[in-house]
């Protein structure tokens, strides 16, 4: 609806930035949905991280990690790697 002559236009929408990057709602889903996992993998036996599947969902896993602001995607791969490290430790068969 155009406004009227005698009313001040508070923004013109062309001249409205475009939002970079994935929206907030957005955001928060994959944030949840990244330290869900990461609470997920911390009770994962040692198989898991020989599994074949294990290569598709790492792969998920880190395109979740992307939608995040950079200190928590790298804190969220921080502890992902920690974790990896600890379970391909006890396992019984080496990851390669």
């Amino acid at each position: 609806m155009p406004a009227r002559p005698d009313q001040l236009a508070l923004f013109d929408p062309a001249e409205t930035p475009a939002a970079e990057g994935p929206s907030w709602s957005r955001v928060a889903g994959a944030r949840r949905a990244v330290f869900g996992n990461l609470a997920v993998l911390r009770k994962a036996t040692p198989a898991a991280v020989n599994a074949p599947a294990f290569v598709a969902w790492e792969a998920g896993f880190r395109q979740l990690c992307d939608l995040l602001p950079e200190a928590e995607r790298l804190e969220a791969l921080r502890a992902f790697e920690a974790d990896c490290a600890r379970l391909r430790a006890l396992s019984p068969q080496s990851f390669e």
